[in-house]
């Protein structure tokens, strides 16, 4: 039984292309709705060390690790 709008997928290289291109929307959508929410929330952190500060968590962690070099690392 055929649905009519939908093209019929004749191989598999076409299923697995189609997939992606619908992984490839999605993982744009949650892209804009993350950067939506963190605009939203207008979140800033700060280096408790140099006080500069960072749009993201991830960023601020990241920068923490040039601290740790300076310092010798934590044990």
């Amino acid at each position: 039984m055929a649905v009519r709008g939908l093209t019929p997928i004749t191989t598999d290289q076409q299923f697995y292309a189609l997939i992606l291109d619908e992984l490839h929307e999605i993982r744009l959508l949650l892209t804009t709705v993350a950067r939506a929410v963190t605009d939203a929330e207008g979140s800033q952190v700060t280096c408790p060390v140099c006080a500069r500060t960072f749009q993201h968590d991830r960023a601020l962690r990241a920068h923490m690790r040039s601290h740790d070099k300076h310092e010798g690392g934590k044990p």
